[in-house]
């Protein structure tokens, strides 16, 4: 059996073919920050009640992404590895591809707002918040152009790894950081 790849990885998660360039600029520094390869992946969802291989129909719509990716790579003399994950819920393809590359860190693009009145971020972004494997970055993306950060923070057993991650950002976005603490 394929026990998949030796080594970990920092995972970006490609569903958006406008945020695929934003999405690996912030995960280049994270995956030489943790000193790991970068992997690009993408899901084809497939409906419940067809059968999952249905799924090969339509991997050629997701494939545009994972190219742009690797042509991405090429042209920042970064190597970045990919994979097209089939699924009946894009979460479950997430978790798949997480567990296969040995994700240290995931990263993800969110839209800015939910249409489900019951969910926070989405019920893909909210499952995936909820359980994924590794650590993850959410990133909402509003244009390419960063040059200020806010750093709200409360302490806590998240607050180092956020430091941790945004200082190598600053680095490489030469941002000017604000750290906020809000006292009640």
């Amino acid at each position: 059996a394929d026990e998949g790849p030796a080594e970990d990885s920092v995972m970006v998660v490609l569903h958006n073919p406008d945020f695929v360039n934003t999405l690996l600029d912030f995960a280049i520094p994270v995956a030489e920050l943790r000193g790991r390869r970068l992997v690009a992946m993408t899901v084809v969802e497939v409906p419940q009640q067809l059968p999952i291989h249905e799924g090969m129909r339509f991997a050629h719509h997701k494939e545009t992404l994972l190219r742009a990716a690797q042509q991405y790579g090429r042209e920042h003399g970064v190597q970045i590895d990919t994979d097209l994950v089939i699924a009946h819920r894009v979460e479950e393809g997430i978790f798949t591809a997480a567990n296969r590359h040995r994700a240290d860190v995931m990263l993800m693009a969110w839209k800015g707002y939910s249409n489900t009145r019951e969910r926070i971020f989405g019920e893909t972004a909210d499952n995936v918040i909820r359980y994924a494997p590794c650590d993850l970055m959410m990133l909402k993306i509003e244009g390419r152009d960063f040059r200020t950060c806010l750093f709200p923070t409360a302490g806590g057993p998240n607050a180092q790894l956020a430091a941790d991650l945004l200082n190598a950002l600053a680095k490489t976005f030469n941002l000017s950081v604000t750290t906020g603490y809000v006292v009640p």
